[in-house]
């Protein structure tokens, strides 16, 4: 009956133990996640914002070193979860700061939140270990009579390196598993500007992961890991692990990205996206390889853009058809290539205007902005016109 009480106690202990570094690799993943997507949005800067990145870093920080402390000694272990309570309750509950303050939503409903994620994470495992220690419940894991200097190094290492190792594990799955970003939403113009942070190359997906769906006949995945072919700006790795996209293995693409910089992760290939970026299989992105592979003139405005139509299942390009830019020298009229691109350098700065002169009584569509662009010398300007 002891031996049967002993095992209970041991399981039981480790169910705690487990438990808590499980919570402490999840919350320091979500504060590498938060903190890329507040860095990229700006949200850092709100007062929510700071709570968030502050009670994700109580939740992953305290659990997680209270958990490994508790191996030896769970009344110290007991301690610094309930010393830590208050400050946790009180960073989870600041996290809507925002919008308690205006009221949109309920104090008392997100102090009963808060104080059931604290209860969980924090009080019921402060408890537990105190509880342990006071019923002189063996530790989880014994303590040698001896133990030399090196030793105690070489286990403190090895420590660390599988809690970090856990914690990369945990933000690779999670930026495999975030919805997925659309990819150039507006059309409205071409990829034109490089910024700190933003990768663009050329990749050839080589296996797909993450979640997966069937869209008109192709298996794509959220998640591919993917061979660089052609460098243009940011990237230094020959392997990546893309994101928050629609990817089909075999195929080639131009990845307009984001590199992870979340403190945690910021050091492996990790590419993401941001809304309304260019990234698209090489077929659909001739126009902006022109663009990266020509670089912007020198002097002078160039006009680039494609048309496509429709072939009943997906968009194709559009040859032959006429473009109208009107701009400060009057109008020009060109033809699309064989690629159905148009492209125009040379061009005096100023406001220019880009329309499709029709050929039929087809509806033509347009992304092109409304009142046109205002161009100076260097700049590159355009968009993508639709025919049905």
């Amino acid at each position: 009956m002891s031996q049967i009480a002993l095992l209970t106690k041991k399981a039981l202990s480790w169910v705690v133990l487990l438990g808590g570094i499980l919570v402490g690799v999840l919350g320091l993943v979500v504060l590498d996640r938060r903190w890329v997507f507040d860095a990229r949005w700006g949200y850092g800067e709100t007062p929510s914002g700071w709570f968030v990145l502050s009670a994700a870093a109580l939740f992953g920080f305290i659990p997680l070193f209270a958990s490994v402390i508790a191996t030896r000694n769970p009344r110290r272990a007991g301690f610094l979860f309930l010393f830590s309570t208050p400050f946790a309750l009180a960073a989870s509950f600041l996290t809507d700061f925002d919008r308690l303050r205006y009221g949109m939503v309920l104090w008392y409903d997100l102090l009963g939140y808060s104080f059931l994620a604290t209860l969980v994470v924090f009080i019921v495992p402060g408890l537990f270990w105190l509880g342990t220690h006071r019923l002189n419940w063996a530790p989880v894991v014994s303590r040698p009579e001896s133990v030399s200097p090196g030793q105690k190094i070489f286990r403190f290492a090895g420590t660390a390196v599988l809690l970090v190792g856990l914690v990369l594990i945990g933000a690779v799955v999670l930026a495999v598993l975030l919805r997925p970003f659309q990819m150039d939403c507006d059309k409205q113009a071409p990829i034109s500007s490089l910024g700190p942070g933003q990768v663009v190359f050329v990749a050839r997906v080589v296996r797909t992961v993450g979640p997966c769906v069937n869209f008109s006949g192709r298996h794509m995945c959220g998640g591919a890991v993917a061979i660089v072919q052609e460098k243009f700006w940011g990237i230094r790795s020959r392997i990546v692990l893309l994101t928050q996209g629609f990817f089909e293995h075999g195929e080639q693409y131009l990845i307009d990205g984001v590199h992870s910089d979340g403190p945690l992760t910021r050091f492996l290939p990790i590419v993401g996206f941001k809304p309304c970026n260019h990234s698209a299989r090489l077929k659909d992105a001739e126009v902006d390889l022109r663009i990266l592979r020509d670089r912007s003139p020198r002097s002078g405005v160039r006009i680039i853009g494609n048309v496509t139509r429709y072939n009943g299942r997906e968009r194709e390009a559009a040859p032959g058809r006429n473009v109208v830019i009107t701009g400060p020298s009057g109008t020009v009229i060109i033809t699309t290539d064989k690629q159905g691109i148009y492209d125009v350098t040379g061009l005096p700065p100023g406001r220019y205007e880009i329309h499709a002169e029709s050929r039929s009584s087809k509806f033509w569509h347009t992304d092109c902005r409304s009142g046109g662009y205002e161009l100076k010398s260097g700049d590159v300007g355009g968009c993508a016109l639709d025919i049905e």
